[in-house]
């Protein structure tokens, strides 16, 4: 592990500390910074992922959905981004609310063929909106 990744780590887990405690601008603040320890170029690092993915959810619990998109659009393009079913769940979240039906509904498929019912766990109302789709799948 390089120097870099473990000085990540702990600006993770400090940032992980303020999200869980409901402090999304200080967990943002810190998430910036463990983005900036990444090397370059950035997208083929998993830390990336991790990083990019928190600060989407911090922008999520702050209402500001256009950053929220554009930040999963990006880990789209970093590893395992576009497999992970939460990602792909909040991707379908923030286009529901944005009022764009036909790519949560893709979305939310994603998330549930990438993860099974699981990913829905407090979620439901988002499954009901691709029962139609998900209805004739064995439930994993």
């Amino acid at each position: 592990m390089e120097s870099w990744q473990h000085y990540f780590q702990n600006i993770m887990a400090d940032g992980e500390i303020c999200f869980d405690g409901g402090d999304y601008e200080g967990a943002n603040q810190l998430y910036r910074e463990a983005f900036k320890l990444i090397p370059e170029p950035k997208r083929e690092f998993a830390e990336s992922t991790q990083v990019i993915g928190a600060l989407a959810d911090c922008f999520y619990h702050l209402g500001d959905l256009e950053k929220t998109q554009a930040a999963l659009d990006d880990i789209l393009l970093c590893p395992g981004g576009a497999a992970n079913p939460f990602l792909r769940l909040r991707r379908g979240q923030v286009f529901h609310q944005m009022g764009n039906i036909e790519k949560a509904r893709t979305e939310l498929t994603a998330a549930f063929l990438n993860g099974g019912v699981e990913v829905f766990k407090n979620e439901e109302e988002y499954l009901e909106l691709i029962s139609d789709v998900v209805s004739g799948l064995p439930k994993q």
